[in-house]
């Protein structure tokens, strides 16, 4: 099962992580992609240039098209993925079977995407 939702993304920043954790990664350089163990922060279209789309979900029911942002386990010892944006408010929150998730993020633009899907494996 997939969840997707479309809105402005404020200063274009998704927080990607295990619901326990707090642990921020640096954003340094020039990169869209930033992660620790258990966190993942991920550049997209920012707000004030238009709405996002972004999609969560099982690796099977996502569609894993366009430009390959990030693939990596992401640590989940709760069990649950937390989408966030700035100021923390949680958009989607997605399920996973085991403490270790891996976890692939396409983007259709880099760092100026308007389309974000999340696949969950």
């Amino acid at each position: 099962m997939t969840k997707s939702i479309n809105l402005g993304i404020p200063n274009g920043v998704l927080f990607i992580r295990d619901r326990l954790s707090r642990d921020f990664p640096e954003m340094e350089g020039k990169g869209w992609v930033w992660s620790t163990p258990s966190f993942i922060t991920l550049m997209c279209l920012h707000e004030q240039e238009g709405e996002t789309q972004v999609t969560i979900g099982r690796s099977s029911d996502v569609r894993e098209s366009g430009e390959l942002m990030f693939d990596g386990v992401l640590e989940t010892p709760s069990r649950e993925i937390v989408v966030d944006i700035v100021p923390g408010e949680p958009i989607l929150i997605a399920n996973v079977d085991s403490e270790k998730t891996r976890v692939r993020i396409f983007g259709n633009a880099g760092r100026h995407s308007d389309d974000v899907a999340i696949a969950l494996s």
